[in-house]
């Protein structure tokens, strides 16, 4: 007679007690055994079928073929000078100032430490911008100031976004860390103005005193001018500034990148400042991951070369992968 789990009570008595505990053994896993394949069979019944499998593929890829593709020169922000289309244009060159107790003063004419400014279209047209200075008076001393500046591709010349409400000084372009800076955002960033910095360009006025700076800068991944550099994809285009900041990182295999502090490259933890690298961490590099050695800040006067690559944003510096976006 076949053993079930219904007849096993029939063995009592007829059957060593260890044998019994066997059958009763044997059983219980395969009520759970038989549980389990329930519960899978259940899951299986969920899944999509081959076919369907094959019309979902087929969706996806129709709707990748009906994107629609970016173009470097014709629709997207246009104006009467150049459309910007969807890939927005890059500017090189750097701004410098003077300042006083109550004054600061922008050059943009390769004086006073500044650098001529010049825009890169898309479709690798350059528009040199007419160098010139703006003077700011009627500052407090001691004071740090944004600014936001912009090329207008109209008037063809540089501009300060002034907000009579929230900026100070004459003109009213200049911008107290308390104050609101929305007004100033927009115009800097409307039809037909090219922003010539991604983030807040600021400037000090002195205690009484003279000073000044730079600042300004609408620019990719800035490594040092003797960096090599690859581009992964597509064209790579590059600018040299001054600069002053600096880390070097070596890795154990001794290979050395030299960048600015906020330069992006890859590591284990993904896309990381230069600043916020440490020793042990592992660096994406053309022979795969490389374990950090040193890393250290230097200050030193120099020139970075500021990185744009148009497809993909991505290049090797010196054997490191590099991003070319702040």
């Amino acid at each position: 007679m076949p053993t079930t789990s219904i007849n096993l009570a029939q063995l009592k008595g007829k059957v060593p007690r260890e044998v019994e505990q066997a059958f009763i053994d044997a059983h219980e896993k395969i009520d759970n055994l038989s549980n389990q394949l329930a519960g899978l069979k259940q899951q299986v019944s969920t899944l999509p079928t081959a076919a369907q499998l094959q019309q979902h593929a087929a969706k996806i890829q129709e709707s990748m073929l009906t994107l629609p593709g970016f173009d470097a020169v014709v629709a997207g922000v246009s104006s009467a000078h150049k459309q910007q289309a969807s890939i927005l244009p890059v500017v090189s060159g750097a701004f410098a100032y003077t300042s006083t107790g109550t004054t600061i003063t922008w050059f943009w004419d390769g004086t006073n430490g500044s650098f001529i400014l010049i825009v890169n279209w898309p479709d690798r047209s350059v528009t040199q911008v007419p160098p010139a200075n703006i003077p700011v008076t009627g500052l407090a001393n001691s004071t740090t100031y944004n600014f936001f500046p912009y090329f207008d591709v109209v008037q063809g010349g540089v501009f300060f976004a002034a907000d009579p409400v929230a900026g100070v000084g004459t003109p009213p372009i200049a911008f107290p860390a308390a104050a609101s800076i929305l007004v100033a955002t927009a115009i800097q960033s409307q039809d037909n103005h090219v922003p010539l910095n991604l983030s807040n360009m600021s400037a000090s006025t002195t205690a009484g005193g003279a000073g000044g700076g730079s600042g300004g800068g609408r620019f990719g991944g800035c490594v040092a001018e003797d960096t090599e550099v690859v581009s992964l994809r597509g064209d790579l285009f590059s600018y040299l500034v001054p600069s002053e900041s600096w880390i070097d990182m070596r890795s154990t295999s001794g290979r050395v990148l030299r960048a600015v502090p906020e330069h992006r490259i890859f590591a284990e933890e993904g896309c990381i400042r230069m600043r916020h690298l440490q020793p042990g961490m592992r660096a994406v590099t053309r022979d795969g991951l490389e374990f950090i050695q040193s890393v250290k800040m230097i200050e030193e006067k120099g020139k970075k070369r500021l990185v744009w690559c148009p497809q993909g944003n991505l290049y090797w510096g010196s054997g490191y992968l590099c991003h070319n976006i702040k």
